[in-house]
């Protein structure tokens, strides 16, 4: 009997320690301008209390008037988000041409390679706490999950 109360202890210890341990935070915002509309998320993943990566994504659907410029658009989302994030060996961003209408723009941020002067180059320094950034998040205009 003990050795079964010894098993089932240390299982439950087990499990009690992978739990909490990794969260992901999957927020999303709807934004439109000038016909196009964007659909982005993002996943904050945690490990314990810290941040561990990021990622965003992003979708824009070109209205049926824009159809015929979908690689104009495509050229000038890869050239604006290279520009943006290019120079950050932890930042990798990859934009796509998914169907006729629509784009997508994929950001991933190797958040604990990030310097300290990186993260606040790109406006992510703060608190690494799961509660604080969803709220961040929702003041910004996502909706959490």
């Amino acid at each position: 009997m003990k050795k079964c109360l010894v098993v089932i202890s240390v299982m439950c210890l087990a499990l009690l320690a992978g739990c909490g341990g990794n969260k992901v935070l999957t927020c999303t915002k709807q934004l439109s301008s000038t016909g196009v509309k964007m659909v982005q998320t993002a996943n904050v993943k945690f490990s314990g209390d810290k941040i561990d990566s990021m990622n965003t994504t992003i979708v824009a659907t070109l209205p049926d008037s824009y159809k015929s410029l979908i690689d104009t658009f495509v050229k000038q989302f890869k050239t604006q988000y290279e520009k943006q994030y290019g120079s950050y060996k932890a930042v990798k961003v990859k934009t796509e041409k998914v169907s006729d209408s629509d784009i997508e723009i994929n950001i991933d941020f190797d958040y604990k390679s990030l310097t300290d002067a990186e993260k606040v180059k790109l406006n992510m320094a703060g608190s690494e706490d799961y509660d604080v950034n969803k709220k961040t998040l929702e003041k910004s205009g996502f909706t959490c999950k």
